[in-house]
């Protein structure tokens, strides 16, 4: 391979680049290097294979974005040890039972992931309203419509950033009844809402990069 780092870009960047040299690139030293063959059209299995198999966390979290990788490699980001991989994939996957999965992640990075994904059915919504994670209430907050039901729970929320969150969302039941009592007696500074969510007003690449950040 050639040593110059620009050399191998432009070659990494060439869509007539042979699959194997291509899986070659995907764990070189340089990241652009590494960046360019998970965009060149003409990466292949392998290539997706070497790079699910990477240290690059950033590049397996990429992949694991991604809805047209081969099955056994979705299977194996499926249980990838990084919470910011399962996390990507959470926010992105297409398929059912992926997110079925990621929903009951032992991680609340995974789960919150899970929460923004739009493909979330109305039981998955329900169960993720009652999460014990604030993380993961705000963020399906922050990014998919919710049934009455469950915005008149997470109006009693025990954390102040989830109410807060619940407080801005246009149709949120506000009465006496879903007001907690220690709002009612005292007002409460307004809570420094995490920064992250989708659907509203915030785009999902934006979203899932803040949650993978971390909170």
């Amino acid at each position: 391979m050639d040593p110059n780092n620009k050399v191998r870009l432009a070659v990494a960047k060439n869509p007539s680049c042979p699959p194997a040299i291509l899986a070659n690139l995907a764990i070189d030293a340089v990241l652009d290097v590494r960046f360019a063959v998970l965009e060149n059209p003409n990466a292949d299995y392998q290539a997706r294979q070497a790079i699910c198999r990477s240290p690059d966390e950033d590049m397996r979290r990429l992949l694991a974005e991604s809805n047209s990788v081969e099955e056994d490699i979705r299977n194996e980001l499926l249980s990838d040890p990084s919470a910011a991989v399962r996390a990507g994939m959470a926010a992105n996957t297409t398929a059912p039972h992926i997110l079925a999965a990621l929903i009951q992640d032992a991680d609340a990075k995974v789960r919150a992931g899970a929460a923004l994904n739009p493909l979330t059915s109305t039981e998955q919504r329900r169960r993720l309203a009652r999460n014990k994670s604030a993380s993961v209430r705000i963020a399906l907050v922050q990014s998919v419509e919710l049934a009455r039901e469950d915005l008149e729970v997470l109006a009693t929320d025990r954390s102040a950033n989830v109410r807060w969150w619940v407080a801005t969302v246009p149709g949120t039941p506000i009465s006496e009844r879903t007001m907690p009592q220690h709002t009612k007696r005292a007002s409460l500074s307004t809570p420094t809402p995490f920064s992250f969510g989708a659907g509203r007003g915030v785009d999902m690449e934006t979203a899932t990069a803040l949650i993978i950040d971390g909170l």
